[in-house]
């Protein structure tokens, strides 16, 4: 297995021979409107390329249509043949866009090598997840391979323990850039403390923490949650990449 982080949510894993494009945000700094009032977004750069992270890609998986996840760059650019698993409430509106071949994460699939679970996700709480809209997570697993558990855009709710629970993750990408409208009420992602819940859920496993420092909206950074994991004795199992960094023998 290997993992890059291209820019906040957006992934590229290779994984038991195929290589899946996981939420794009291909566009420039600044393409889309503030969420906070402080800056367009997203804020920083892409790393490299657009037309390079598309390059070879096998898949797409689409977990929400919101912008940060999906935006225009990405609908353009990737080819309208390209398979893409999409959260079932997305399926109708990305075939609008022209993509031809979109199957709903409804329930378990296999796609070559690897069978892909949906799993719940929550944007928010109770107003705010309304607001939000679904999400879907998703487990991975394959042989030879690590079981790994893509939280999506969640907050940490009993969800998360029954599923970390039922599939024992190696694995789990977290989105954990505290973003949040308001105060603490409005938080819609992780923060750092509910990240180190979840690592602490898996103590022979990894983190692996996203969406970080691209958004306005965002309220963690990378020295937030690695000090959050020094502190709380767990920093050997928490990877924080850089944008554009690629992660081997995970």
């Amino acid at each position: 297995m290997k993992l890059q982080l291209i820019r906040n949510a957006t992934l590229i894993l290779d994984y038991a021979g195929s290589k899946l494009l996981i939420d794009p945000m291909l566009g420039p700094k600044h393409q889309f409107r503030s969420f906070a009032g402080i800056e367009e977004n997203p804020t920083v750069d892409m790393p490299i390329p657009a037309e390079d992270v598309i390059a070879e890609i096998d898949g797409v998986i689409v977990t929400h249509l919101h912008p940060d996840h999906f935006d225009a760059v990405a609908q353009e650019i990737i080819p309208k043949h390209t398979p893409l698993l999409a959260e079932p409430h997305t399926v109708d509106p990305i075939k609008e866009m022209g993509f031809l071949n979109v199957q709903p994460a409804d329930g378990p699939s296999r796609w070559n090598n690897i069978e892909i679970i949906p799993v719940p996700a929550q944007h928010g709480y109770e107003d705010w997840a309304k607001r939000m809209g679904p999400v879907s997570g998703f487990i991975f697993r394959a042989e030879n391979e690590p079981t790994v558990y893509l939280t999506s855009d969640t907050i940490f709710y009993p969800e998360v323990e029954n599923i970390i629970a039922t599939y024992q993750p190696d694995i789990a990408i977290t989105n954990s850039g505290g973003a949040q409208f308001g105060g603490p009420e409005g938080l819609i992602i992780l923060n750092a403390e509910q990240t180190i819940r979840i690592v602490k859920l898996m103590p022979n496993g990894k983190v692996v923490a996203t969406h970080i420092e691209s958004l306005d909206h965002c309220t963690t950074s990378r020295a937030d949650l690695r000090q959050a994991a020094e502190d709380a004795g767990v920093s050997g199992r928490v990877i924080i990449p850089a944008d554009g960094e690629l992660l081997e023998n995970l």
